[in-house]
Formats: C-alpha cells, structure tokens, sequence
C-alpha cells in the first residue's frame, strides 16, 4: 500500500512529540486519525524530555491536545461534495485556547455542527494561546491549520457572537 510520510508536531497531555506518521496514500490525515487505533504510530519521533530520536513510538491518540500537520499538507473538506461556509471560532482547552476558521456545511450554525461533530476540530489560519502546564510559560503560535482532539476541547464559541 502506498503511503505518504507527513511531519507532524503533537501538543499532548505529557508535552511536546514531533514525528513522521505514514499516512495510506488515498486518506485524508483528519480521517487516519479519527479512525486509527488507540496509538497513532510515528517514526523519527521526537519527545520534549528526550535528546535522541526513537525509531518507533506509539503516541495515544486521546492523548493529543493538538495536531500540527505542515503547511503542504492539503486537508481537503470532508464537505467537499457540498457548500460550505467558514466561521472564526473560539475554542477553549484545558491549558489556554484556540482561534480559526472552522468550515461548516453552508447554512449550519456552529452551534448545531459542534453539537452533532464527534471528530477532530481542523482550524485553519489558527492562533493557539496556551500556557505550558509545566513551566507555566505562556505559548503564543500561528499555524496555517490546527486538529483539535475532541476530547480536549472544553467548549467553543463563534467569535463574532461572543460578547
């Protein structure tokens, strides 16, 4: 089976991971994570408290805050059949919050996508304002997309309706 290798920085519950995941050639990498298994397996991987590369390391998939594909990564809208519309959302996480643009099907509130969306959350043109749990530092990034992990994310609003 054909595989593309795709770079990927990970904000998880135990720190920073970087590492190449090897993602089937026809899949979109949303959906390789939505739908692999509980360890997400990276290669040349990289973790905040080691100096040394790993060959292998298997990262939990709940575990992972936030998923930072590389700008060439093309993350193509699971709507891609049907219109859409963008909507700059507000996300707030465990350690600090997220801002982007979230597509949703055209004519859907936010309110009722997030309701019913079990998934990743993909920001595009994302800014994430955390606080590292550890040093308590504050991290300010721009990223041209962020996956949020569903089970990180603590509530979201659509910016222009909060007050």
């Amino acid at each position: 089976m054909q595989q593309r290798l795709v770079p990927m920085s990970f904000l998880t519950t135990a720190g920073w991971v970087m590492g190449t995941l090897h993602v089937p050639g026809s899949s979109r990498l949303v959906d390789f994570l939505d739908h692999c298994r509980e360890f997400v397996p990276l290669t040349d991987a990289r973790l905040e408290a080691q100096s040394e590369a790993l060959a292998f390391f298997g990262l939990r998939r709940r575990a992972i805050v936030a998923a930072i594909p590389p700008a060439t990564e093309t993350l193509a809208s699971a709507q891609a059949t049907q219109r859409t519309g963008e909507h700059e959302v507000w996300c707030l996480l465990r350690w600090g919050s997220a801002q982007g643009r979230l597509e949703v099907p055209a004519g859907t509130r936010v309110s009722d996508y997030l309701a019913k969306h079990s998934g990743w959350l993909v920001l595009r043109a994302a800014r994430l304002h955390l606080r590292d749990p550890w040093s308590l530092q504050p991290i300010d990034r721009e990223e041209p997309t962020v996956l949020l992990g569903p089970e990180h994310v603590v509530g979201a609003t659509e910016r222009s309706t909060a007050r």
